[in-house]
């Protein structure tokens, strides 16, 4: 998930240099974006695997079912007695 955030981060919301006044993003460079974002337009929707495709490796983040073999034991909360 900060993986996520970062990526936004570097490539929509901070700008391409931070010694020049220019405030053009690495997405407005390419064509993606025509203004940098802002953090309430990025944080504004929550967006469901279910409702748009997403590549595999992303569901499996999502669902928070990726395993990390440097961590040895990687225990998952699974909720019992939730509604």
């Amino acid at each position: 998930e900060r993986a996520f955030l970062l990526a936004i981060w570097r490539n929509f919301v901070k700008a391409r240099t931070e010694r020049r006044p220019s405030r053009e993003t690495p997405a407005m460079r390419i064509g993606l974006a025509s203004a940098p974002w802002r953090w309430s337009q990025v944080l504004a929707q929550r967006l469901f695997p279910w409702r748009i495709p997403v590549p595999p490796s992303w569901e499996l983040v999502y669902r928070r079912d990726l395993t990390t073999e440097a961590v040895g034991r990687n225990r998952r909360h699974r909720l019992r007695n939730a509604y």
